[in-house]
């Protein structure tokens, strides 16, 4: 980052942007670490959680990146100040699921199901954080079918993934053939992601952002 801009973070100055956005347009050829990103965006949340303590999104979305970046202190510091129960249920087995407690992960996912009434996508995060992919993925594949008030929708829950799970186990999830199937039956094709993509990239000289496609393996 330069000297002024450097300065100017240092002195407390918040931009219209994040930093980070900053720092691309600054050295365009240097992409940022994945804590580095994980630091800027826990700075983004605190920032917000400070303005409305009250809204418990902006602490649901912290304590997911204190998990996984082995903050648990303050990760458990927002998880008991989230009085929702279903978030609060899903925000301690994930607390669970990262501080590797699996017996105690177990009894989250286990628990609800004998109460009933739990929802889809509870089960579904958990069974994957569990190992047993093929379980989540019918779970996702029955609520959809079933389009109930647990219908959950393929956007949203590849997004809450993504952001939940460690990189491999979301690979599990995304290449699973029943997924796959999904995509397709939601008309989320290799075409569609292209033109996603093209249309994203051809406003990159005012979001500061490129997007390319994931790397294969290898």
């Amino acid at each position: 980052m330069g000297q002024a801009a450097a300065a100017a973070r240092d002195s407390g100055f918040r931009p219209p942007v994040p930093w980070i956005h900053i720092e691309r347009r600054l050295h365009p050829g240097r992409r940022p670490t994945t804590p580095e990103l994980a630091a800027e965006a826990i700075r983004l949340w605190s920032s917000e959680v400070q303005k409305d303590p009250e809204r418990l999104f902006f602490r649901y979305e912290r304590w997911v990146l204190y998990s996984r970046t082995g903050q648990f202190d303050y990760a458990l510091h927002d998880i008991e100040a989230i009085d929702d129960q279903k978030s609060s249920a899903m925000a301690r087995a994930a607390y669970h699921f990262f501080r590797g407690e699996m017996d105690a992960l177990r009894s989250c996912h286990e628990r609800p199901q004998a109460v009933g009434g739990v929802h889809p996508s509870y089960l579904i995060f958990t069974s994957c954080m569990l190992g047993d992919v093929d379980t989540a993925v019918a779970l996702y594949a029955d609520a959809v079918n079933r389009r109930e008030r647990s219908f959950i929708d393929l956007g949203p829950l590849r997004a809450m993934a993504r952001g939940r799970l460690p990189p491999a186990l979301n690979e599990r999830l995304e290449r699973h053939p029943r997924f796959q199937e999904l995509l397709q039956e939601h008309g989320i094709t290799d075409e569609w992601c292209a033109n996603l993509i093209a249309q994203l990239n051809a406003i990159s000289h005012i979001t500061g952002i490129h997007v390319a496609p994931d790397a294969p393996d290898g």
